[in-house]
């Protein structure tokens, strides 16, 4: 067996992996916090990154050792997928993890709390958009890789003029 060392964070090893799919040793997952047990979704993709940000070394094996099967519906990442409170959650936490991401490995991060913003522009949850929009835009890497669609990004904009959201924004 041969495995892939890596020494830097890398997104591909974090992102949508399934809890059958990693092994770690138990003083990193007490170290770094385990799983956040007030998320009922992403608590996986929440641990995991904490756990590579933190670990010295990450290796990757090049031989498949489990398989995920998904029945649609039957887990609870379905049942919480669509709670706004679970994302607004987990978004919170990745704001605090993305100063710690290399650029690269950054943008799935950013879809994630993308993704927030377009809920809570649905929702009409205005003051909250624009407070998840300034402090994901004061992130690094957020100017290239933190894109809103154009009608969240023009609601913004007026929403900005009309409703002030904590701090104004910077010029």
């Amino acid at each position: 067996e041969s495995a892939l060392l890596l020494h830097d964070f890398d997104a591909r090893f974090v992102v949508n992996v399934h809890s059958g799919g990693y092994c770690i040793d138990r003083s990193l997952f007490e170290e770094s916090g385990g799983f956040d047990e007030g998320l009922r979704c992403w608590e996986i993709t929440d641990a995991l990154t904490r756990f590579s940000l933190d670990a010295k070394q990450v290796a990757v094996l090049d031989e498949v050792l489990s398989r995920k099967f998904e029945d649609a519906g039957a887990g609870q990442f379905d049942d919480y997928k669509n709670d706004l409170d679970q994302r607004r959650a987990f978004c919170d936490r990745l704001m605090r993890y993305i100063p710690r991401i290399p650029d690269e490995s950054r943008a799935p991060y950013y879809r994630e709390i993308e993704a927030l913003c377009v809920k809570l522009w649905r929702g009409f949850a205005i003051r909250d958009l624009l407070a998840v929009q300034r402090r994901a835009a004061a992130l690094p890497g957020a100017r290239d890789r933190f894109t809103l669609p154009a009608k969240v990004r023009a609601t913004i904009l007026l929403a900005g003029i009309f409703v002030r959201a904590g701090t104004p924004p910077k010029s």
